[in-house]
């Protein structure tokens, strides 16, 4: 075994009590650092142009990338060339990114000594720290210092935190975004240095980043402040890219929001002029330190095209006596608008397996990845890494579980060997690999490991089968042949080959000469050779006098089993799904090497005829049409039935329907007897008894969509017979079935946009100076089928208010509608609500010239559940508003209205096709103890001299003090002193003091 290669057996191996599926878990590729555990080889993992590359952000102290290449073969690690002026502990290589044309790294800690977020003049600092760099040839050079960048666009952050945590790609530029999980925006810092929103940038050129847009999901809102319940919310702390809208959508996670619970935000072009506000989405943990979004990954776990989302949640705890199990939640996207949480509930959300002492701190979700398709299902794999699960880690697989689009368990990989296996993984979808496989970072350990999916073939069985002769004379017939021709019909690509096996068996009226029989199918080919299996009566009759008349049956059954393989890294085996039951397949469970399935019974019974050459029957047929066909209401299209009858008095042994159509845009659906457009009756009875009557539904499937232009289907029905002196063409008819296109536009919106709410303080400065709110109303157009539709037109109902709205712009498709004059009657708007609050101005639409009417032109051939978006968008004049007196409350109603294939050529009709939304406005003027809270420092001054002089006033008369100072008048002062005795006398000049 070459150096790259161990024994999955050595390193992991798979948990007992789970079934593995398509990953290699015998053979693994061995990622190899400089064998030190401290150098954290694996914590970040990319492929780039054919290669994979690792970050280890504690080799030889300041980190590493080393290029890994033969992924496929033999994994070989070798270091790169380190960029200069790195220093101890800066974590080069903590994070990695690519586009089809650059790779990223960055050094989160370049700087640390020096930071502090806000200026000390006693000390010298940086509000910046992180480096990152891009690849210039086979060196990484400075791409961009934080601590010395200049800053584009973004007025509401600060340019300072901790750069380069995590790392993405633009999806339009291929530029890097990196995490900035400890930044402030303009509402924190200073004196609110607790308010640290996190954030992200783009690095759009060297040394320059451009800063989101100011209404990014994330930013600190008023009510974060006031109610302290989300003011540290480290958003960047994880990055990803997903497809939920046209082109893709960032992913930030932030695991401190929503009061430590963790929060998730997708923003759709955080960084340019198409910024979509309507387009932001929002997903929520559930538990306080589950440290919701510490990783994300976007998945297509339902097959529709879209992406879902998938959150770690690592540091979950389900109850006191366990603690960090962690979990991950399931958000599927819905109806194009927005994420929601897979139903039922209950399995939105996915705990470890295991027992206690594997769960315990195992921090299952620390990492999420998506694999792609990895077995041609049409829905994508999900892994999950758990780094101490059973105290060493486990990686976990899951597929798609069709019943709820949620999550199902396929495999578990756990660590022998290897500390911290799964804390990080490779996130590139396995389409955009060349090695057909991904990397599980160890970063606590000395190596880490890639792991290699294997192949697995999808096909449908469509075998052939054939009997000779269609009837049996006992006395003549001497021998029957059954030909089997065993056909596929490839779901996936792939050149295994497939070794079929038929067995036929019956019962012992008959010898069989060759009971088992095989043959291949190799490369591309879709058929095995043809199975010839012969049959000899064992008795001359058949034994009549034993059996009678009693059919012959042959049973059929198939077992497709892939080539024997030598299991290796270089070559994985492939396998089956195990899963697939496809046209009654089934897959043997324990090898996953062998498909089996059983055909329908090949029957064929006796020809009674006196002369069984000329039999005396009678076939009659009728053909009972279908009224229409509804484009698009099932998958089949049903054109009517043909009812076969024979009315002789001996079977008939040859009867034969054909059916022509046009096959350029129609299949034939086999029914009964019938397997192709050309199809034999071997037997129908004679008249009155059994098996004489047979009716066979004339179905056919589209290949693609039924056009809006189509007006009929044609279908040619020819029945031919042979009977005795009866004429063998019983019935040739060509008839057209005619197509009804019936179809109903229809909008939603996501939740909470139907009655949205906005409230503006005067106590507020910065809502208060507000001069408007700009409101971005966005609905999803979709046709509700089942047919595609035809032209349309859709109509937006705004309410006339020079004073409150202006700058209305509705827009379908990214084209503005067209602005009907407000005089033409002919479209009406819904029926006003009325106004039952007496502080509150209604806005609505009401005939007569005041409402604005928008007319949308819906294109032509919108499929079933095809979305468009439709915006609707205004700006309500806050400062006109509040200059309303008494009117504290305003509510703003508008509608949507779609057609239908039933509706004139104006939408009148008020029901279903009418959509409404009430955004309404709350002004929140000052009361007089808002105003007396504002003065507050008076109130204070004159409520403390109070104080002061009541303590006063209290000592005073605590201690007598009125009562020992007197006043006296000068006369009173007098008549006193006359009456005194004298203390002291002058005697010759001289004081004397007298005494008793």
């Amino acid at each position: 075994m070459g150096r790259g290669m161990v024994s999955g057996f050595i390193l992991v191996t798979l948990a007992s009590e789970t079934l593995g599926y398509n990953l290699n878990e015998n053979n693994f590729g061995t990622l190899e650092g400089n064998g030190n555990a401290d150098s954290l080889f694996g914590w970040s993992l990319q492929h780039f142009k054919g290669d994979l590359f690792v970050g280890a952000p504690g080799d030889d102290k300041k980190g590493a990338v080393y290029q890994c290449t033969n992924i496929d073969t033999s994994p070989d690690c070798k270091k790169m060339e380190t960029p200069s002026g790195l220093y101890s502990k800066n974590w080069y290589g903590g994070s990695l990114a690519a586009s089809d044309s650059d790779l990223y790294t960055c050094s989160f800690r370049s700087g640390y000594k020096a930071f502090m977020p806000f200026r000390d003049k006693k000390k010298p600092y940086s509000p910046n720290i992180g480096k990152c760099f891009k690849t210039n040839g086979n060196i990484f050079e400075d791409l961009i210092n934080f601590r010395d960048k200049s800053t584009i666009g973004g007025n509401t952050w600060r340019s300072n935190g901790i750069n380069g945590l995590s790392a993405t790609v633009s999806d339009k530029t291929g530029e890097l975004i990196v995490g900035s999980p400890r930044t402030f925006d303009k509402k924190g810092g200073g004196r609110h240095p607790y308010i640290a929103t996190g954030s992200i940038w783009l690095i759009s050129d060297k040394d320059t980043m451009k800063m989101p847009t100011d209404k990014a999901p994330w930013v600190t809102t008023e009510s974060d402040i006031s109610t302290m319940s989300n003011v540290y919310k480290n958003a960047g702390y994880s990055l990803e890219t997903g497809r939920f809208f046209t082109g893709k959508s960032t992913i930030v996670g932030a695991p401190k929001a929503n009061n430590y619970r963790g929060s998730v935000y997708v923003c759709h072009d955080c960084f340019g002029e198409t910024f979509d506000e309507t387009k932001n989405m929002e997903v929520n943990g559930l538990q306080m330190g589950e440290s919701f979004g510490a990783a994300t990954a976007a998945c297509d776990i339902t097959g529709d095209g879209k992406d879902d989302l998938i959150v770690g949640a690592p540091t979950y705890s389900p109850n006191r006596m366990m603690f960090n199990s962690g979990r991950i939640h399931i958000f599927n996207f819905e109806n194009g608008i927005e994420l929601r949480r897979v139903s039922p509930e209950t399995e939105s959300r996915i705990e470890p397996p295991g027992d206690q002492e594997e769960q315990m701190g195992a921090r299952f979700g620390s990492a999420v990845a998506c694999l792609g398709d990895t077995d041609g299902d049409g829905s994508e794999e999900v892994v999950v890494g758990a780094p101490f699960f059973d105290n060493i880690g486990a990686i976990f697989i899951y597929r798609a579980k069709k019943s709820t689009q949620g999550l199902l368990l396929s495999q578990i990989i756990k660590s022998q060997g290897m500390s911290g296996f799964g804390m990080k993984l490779s996130t590139s979808k396995l389409k955009d690999t060349s090695a057909r496989g991904f990397a599980v970072g160890a970063p606590a350990g000395q190596n880490s490991v890639y792991i290699k999916v294997r192949n697995v073939p999808r096909f449908t069985d469509i075998t052939h089968v054939k009997v000779n002769p269609k009837s049996v004379t006992s006395n003549e017939t001497k021998l029957v042949v059954v030909t089997v021709t065993p056909t596929i019909q490839r779901k996936t690509k792939f050149t295994d080959k497939l070794t079929i096996t038929a067995k036929i068996t019956t019962d012992n009226r008959l010898v069989e000469t060759n009971q088992i029989q095989k043959t291949e199918i190799k490369g591309d080919e879709n058929f095995g050779n043809s199975l010839e299996f012969t049959f000899n009566p064992e008795q001359p009759d058949f034994g009549l006098a034993v059996h009678g008349l009693q059919s012959l049956v042959f049973k059929i059954s198939l077992e497709y089993k892939l080539d024997s393989c030598s299991d290796s890294y270089r070559h994985p085996c492939p396998i089956f799904d195990p899963e697939d039951t496809t046209g009654g397949q089934k897959t043997e469970q324990k090898d996953k090497k062998t498909i089996t399935k059983t055909l329908p019974d090949q029957i064929i019974d006796f020809n009674i005829c006196e002369d069984t050459r000329n039999c005396m029957c009678d076939i009659k047929a009728s053909i009972d049409k279908a009224n229409k066909i509804v484009a698009g209401k099932t998958s089949d299209i049903y054109l009517g039935d043909i009812h076969i009858e024979n009315i002789g008095t001996e079977p008939s042994f040859s009867t034969i329907l054909e059916i022509t159509i046009d096959k350029n845009n129609y299949i034939f659906l086999p029914q009964k007897n019938c397997f192709s457009e050309n199809c034999s009756f071997p037997f129908i009875n004679a008249e009155n008894k059994r098996n004489s009557k047979y009716s066979i539904p004339l179905k056919l499937k589209p290949i693609g969509l039924i056009q809006t232009d189509i007006k009929f289907v044609e279908i040619q029905v020819k029945l031919t017979s042979t009977c005795k002196d009866k004429n063998s063409a019983i019935a040739q008819e060509k008839f057209e079935i005619p197509v009804k296109h019936e179809w109903k536009i229809k909008t939603e919106q996501k939740r909470g946009q139907e009655s949205q709410n906005y409230i503006w303080d005067q106590k507020i400065e910065q809502e208060e100076i507000e001069e408007s709110k700009h409101i971005a109303l966005r609905y999803n157009v979709y046709n509700e089928g089942p047919s595609m539709s035809k032209e349309s037109k859709l109509f937006a109902f705004i309410p006339v208010d020079s004073k409150l709205i202006e700058n209305i712009n509705v827009t379908y498709a990214n084209t503005d509608c067209k602005q009907r004059d407000r005089r033409d009657d002919q479209i009406q708007p819904p029926q006003a609500t009325s106004n039952l609050e007496t502080d509150t101005k209604l806005l609505v639409c009401q005939a007569g010239g005041l409402c604005d009417i928008f007319e949308c032109d819906l294109h032509k051939g919108m499929k079933k559940e095809e979305r468009t978006t439709l915006q609707v968008q205004f700006d309500f004049l806050k400062k006109n508003a509040k200059l309303m007196g008494n009117v504290l409350k305003f509510k703003i109603v508008t509608s949507i209205c779609t057609m239908s294939h039933n509706e004139d050529e104006f939408c009148v009709n008020q029901g279903q096709i009418v959509l409404q939304t009430t955004t309404s406005f709350e002004y929140i003027r000052k009361t007089t103890l808002d105003s007396l809270i504002e003065s507050w420092q008076w109130l204070v001054g004159g409520v403390s001299a109070l104080v002061v002089f009541l303590i006063v006033f209290a000592i005073f008369y605590k201690f007598d003090i009125f009562k020992k100072v007197r006043f006296y008048d000068e006369l009173m002062e007098k008549d006193i002193a006359k009456k005194q005795k004298p203390s002291e006398v002058e005697i010759d000049g001289e004081t004397v003091e007298l005494r008793t």
